[in-house]
């Protein structure tokens, strides 16, 4: 019990001096939109954005308008002897993964046969793959290997068909909403009556060559003219040391992508004239009203914009400039949200090792990295890591986490915020978005879910706490001095469809609990294994339905890892 004692007693400890968030129920703020400039400059999304597009025509209303013969609807991949072979060169797998070498080459050969052809779809492998006779060589390989497989058996991109995006068609409103707001925003910068030009950055992505056309298309289908800004972190690489002609090389090693310029020719060679061109970063971005940064990994859009030092490159410095002036507006999803903190920035982990191990400052560790033995030292695939300096420094206010109650990232922010000792940390649900005029503060939650707002939480080795607020789409308020103030709280939402959970470490269990603070409850726990989740209010605490969830503003709650429970 004792690890439950210090948890309560930092919250009493909260309850005794944590500041209230004031309610306003003005209307809208001082920065009405006008024609001429946005009303919110910034857009970070959490991200998991589903798109219909005819190679994702599971999240289309409505698949007659889909052209097989004139669309890209498939990745396909080759097992033939050449790319197998090349797959299979010693020098692609270290001397202790030589046994699971061979046994993908079985692999391949069992997956061949079944499917008697060398050419097909990358589902159709994937679910080949999968099945009895090659499961256990498909549920041991890393993530980076499993990328090593699929980026060797890539067939060229077809240069007669592209893959196509129809927004009008998503089923998922949420995500379009996100995309078309950032849009709308842009084209308060765009003279009258013109479609808003934008510049699509996929530096985020493992693969940032095969994610162009679709982000290229989002945008478009979204009325923006769009242009792919071929940055990247190889590209980033290669220019400080003068390099380009070894971009393919400096690719495997920034990117951990391999044989992106064989499947993606059109899209290496932008990349390479821009390389060369150390002016094209500045030419695209004069004319531009906008930036979209897609979704991926926080550390390789980091590394993109950032000398190996940390120093922002020229073209980062013109990006944020404009962004502080209001002449160019700025949207990220996912990962790329996280990467445009002043703060801390998060860069891996789950909410159980973050609390069992603490936040490590280290680059991140990569999926599945157990399984081959790629872990730095004293990491696992399931660490929390962080990148003390900061991300891009865009945004000040607050550490950014993203895919948030969906994933029960509370712990590792919360973990997170209190080894930096960041006065504000914010996570974004999926779907969801947090629109922000960086000059006044003022913010507005759009899309689907809620955002968290953790304010200066406190730890000890098992445990952590913080007063918290959490909003759903609608709300709007204020950041301030460490908080969120002037809060507005909506009074609609939407229809909760998941079934009811306590898991809160990986799963959507902390909202599940926190309803019963809006049914007249002021303590409220919750077991999660060897983890124990306490949520708290009082006179103070701030209790708002909106559809099927429970908004909040000056709540408190505290993680536990209590292992003796299980003794």
């Amino acid at each position: 019990m004792y690890q439950l004692a210090v948890l309560i007693t930092f919250l009493a400890l909260l309850f005794g001096s944590a500041p209230s968030v004031a309610q306003s129920h003005s209307e809208g703020t001082s920065e009405s939109s006008s024609k001429s400039m946005p009303k919110y400059n910034l857009l970070l999304s959490g991200g998991n954005l589903r798109i219909c597009s005819t190679m994702q025509s599971n999240n289309c209303d409505d698949t007659r308008w889909i052209d097989r013969n004139s669309m890209r609807i498939e990745r396909y991949l080759s097992l033939s002897e050449r790319n197998l072979n090349e797959l299979l060169a010693d020098e692609l797998w270290p001397l202790h993964r030589r046994v699971m070498r061979d046994q993908v080459r079985e692999a391949m050969t069992i997956i061949k046969q079944r499917v008697n052809q060398e050419l097909m779809s990358e589902y159709t492998f994937m679910d080949e793959f999968g099945r009895r006779a090659t499961a256990y060589v498909y549920d041991n390989l890393s993530d980076q290997e499993m990328r090593l497989i699929v980026d060797h058996l890539e067939m060229p991109t077809p240069t007669d068909r592209h893959e196509v995006v129809d927004l009008n068609m998503n089923i998922d409103l949420a995500s379009r909403e996100l995309v078309r707001s950032f849009v709308l925003q842009a084209r308060y910068l765009s003279a009258e009556g013109q479609r808003p030009k934008v510049l699509v950055v996929t530096a985020a992505a493992h693969d940032s060559l095969g994610a162009a056309d679709f982000y290229t298309r989002l945008l478009e289908s979204a009325g923006a003219d769009v242009q792919w800004l071929p940055i990247d972190a190889a590209v980033n690489a290669a220019q400080l040391s003068q390099r380009c002609e070894a971009l393919a090389a400096i690719r495997v090693s920034e990117h951990g992508v391999w044989k992106r310029a064989k499947v993606h020719p059109v899209r290496h060679q932008q990349q390479l004239d821009y390389c060369k061109n150390v002016t094209a970063g500045a030419e695209l971005l004069r004319d531009a009203h906008g930036v979209f940064f897609a979704d991926g990994s926080a550390h390789l859009l980091r590394k993109a914009m950032l000398t190996p030092l940390g120093q922002p490159t020229a073209l980062t410095v013109a990006m944020y400039r404009r962004l502080q002036n209001q002449s160019l507006v700025v949207a990220a999803v996912g990962g790329a949200s996280a990467a445009l903190t002043a703060r801390a920035m998060i860069s891996g982990g789950n909410s159980e090792m973050a609390m069992k191990e603490g936040a490590r400052a280290a680059d991140p560790a990569g999926g599945a990295c157990d399984l081959d033995d790629s872990c730095p030292l004293g990491l696992n695939q399931h660490s929390l890591t962080y990148h003390p300096l900061g991300g891009l420094g865009w945004f000040s206010p607050a550490i950014v986490d993203t895919e948030f109650t969906e994933h029960g990232r509370h712990g590792r922010l919360l973990r997170l915020a209190a080894t930096t000792s960041a006065p504000l940390a914010l996570g974004i649900d999926e779907k969801t978005g947090v629109l922000v005029n960086t000059r006044s503060g003022a913010f507005e939650v759009i899309g689907r879910g809620g955002v968290f707002f953790s304010v200066s939480p406190v730890q000890n080795d098992s445990a952590v706490a913080s007063t918290f607020h959490y909003v759903m789409a609608g709300s709007q308020g204020r950041f301030s001095d460490g908080d969120i103030t002037e809060v507005q709280l909506t009074t609609t939402g939407r229809v909760v469809t998941e079934a009811p959970t306590t898991r809160f470490l990986t799963n959507r269990g902390l909202a599940d609990s926190l309803r019963l603070l809006c049914n007249e409850r002021d303590t409220v726990t919750a077991l999660d294994g060897q983890f124990r989740l306490t949520l708290l209010g009082d006179d103070s605490t701030t209790r708002q339905i909106a559809g099927g969830e429970c908004q909040v503003l000056n709540a408190r709650m505290g993680i536990a890892w209590e292992p003796q429970k299980n003794l």
